[in-house]
């Protein structure tokens, strides 16, 4: 069975007796290690001074990493990349497949100032595809309006999300464009989207905070407790404490 766990780790159950054959479906050429092998081959100055065993050595090492396997191995057993789904279940027609990804509810956020343009159809188009795989990677070809689609999208999924600029001038100009439609800068807004996920973990799970602090995406829990305040006027614990208060009165 392959089991979707993170947007990003595929756990592989049952393939136990098919090491081989997915150690060898999952093993590619590094394109940069095999610049490095061809380079150091190369290099005469090296072949001169090196002693020919740390030569012939250093030509081993790097001909050891031009593959590289990505099937790991984990105390649950083995796991690799979601990207690869396709491609192992194209190889092993007999698997089954199961989900553990969730998603928070989308909702609508309002415009702080209304753009004076609505979307173009190809823009729409562009949305609706981005919105539909709602993880991955999408490609907008040149003057399609990205930061305008990149804005509605915003408004629509109301969803944490990465985006990758082209250029520094389309990164600003995104920015400034985001802090005049919702009237709060890109970090202010995925501050409050990371709490308003938190404050649901820390009301319908008994995860510890530091784990609700990874789980929507801060590393530091130091950071965490002061953005979490910062929105809330409260801290973590104090939060899921008032919240449990709350369930025990109604109940």
């Amino acid at each position: 069975m392959l089991i979707t766990e993170t947007a990003t780790r595929l756990r592989l159950v049952g393939y136990e007796d098919r090491r081989d054959a997915l150690e060898k479906l999952l093993t590619f050429r590094r394109s940069s290690a095999v610049f490095a092998y061809e380079k150091f081959k190369k290099n005469k100055w090296a072949a001169r001074t090196m002693q020919p065993e740390d030569y012939k050595a250093r030509l081993e090492e790097l001909k050891e990493q031009q593959k590289t396997c990505l099937l790991y191995e984990d105390e649950n057993g083995f796991w690799t990349f979601t990207g690869l789904k396709d491609l192992i279940a194209n190889r092993f027609m007999d698997h089954e497949s199961k989900s553990l990804l969730t998603y928070p509810e989308p909702k609508i956020v309002a415009w702080d100032k209304v753009p004076e343009h609505t979307m173009r159809p190809y823009q729409r188009e562009a949305l609706d595809k981005l919105l539909e795989i709602k993880h991955g990677a999408v490609e907008m070809g040149t003057g399609v309006g990205k930061s305008f689609i990149i804005l509605n999208g915003t408004k629509e999924l109301a969803l944490q999300t990465v985006v990758m600029a082209p250029s520094v001038s389309i990164a600003s100009q995104l920015y400034d464009e985001f802090k005049e439609a919702f009237g709060k800068t890109f970090l202010e807004y995925r501050n409050e989207v990371r709490i308003d996920v938190a404050c649901r973990l820390l009301t319908d799970t008994s995860d510890k905070v530091i784990a609700v602090a990874h789980e929507v995406g801060f590393e530091d829990v130091s950071h965490f407790n002061r953005a979490f305040k910062q929105v809330m006027g409260i801290t973590p614990r104090q939060y899921r404490l008032a919240n449990r208060r709350k369930a025990q009165l109604e109940g």
